[in-house]
């Protein structure tokens, strides 16, 4: 299965979880495409096996995110381009780190 595909099943199950919590969900659909490739990218990594953990996934998002321009924010906006998941994965809340955690394995199911 291609790596975009996993990465659409991986975002919708984070969008149950968020919409089961009374969190705003987005369809992957209407995701920038900036936002698209780091989670393609996060799918690629954990189907090959460089990274090998929920915390190793986040620190890619971060990484990735900051390369486009994001930094720390208390609060997500678009466009300040700010995020309070731009954290180390211990710092992030216990609900944070489980989406996180889901997002991981749901990718490794696809591992071969």
């Amino acid at each position: 299965m291609k790596a975009k595909k996993i990465a659409r099943i991986c975002h919708n199950v984070h969008n149950v979880i968020c919409d089961q919590h009374g969190l705003k969900v987005t369809p992957w659909e209407e995701k920038s495409e900036e936002h698209q490739e780091i989670v393609i990218d996060s799918v690629k990594r954990i189907l090959s096996g460089e990274i090998n953990s929920a915390e190793e996934a986040h620190d890619n998002f971060v990484s990735m995110k900051m390369e486009e321009g994001w930094k720390y924010g208390p609060r997500h906006s678009e466009s300040r381009k700010t995020s309070p998941r731009l954290c180390e994965f211990d710092d992030l809340p216990e609900f944070e780190q489980m989406k996180d955690e889901y997002f991981f394995n749901v990718a490794c199911s696809f591992r071969k």
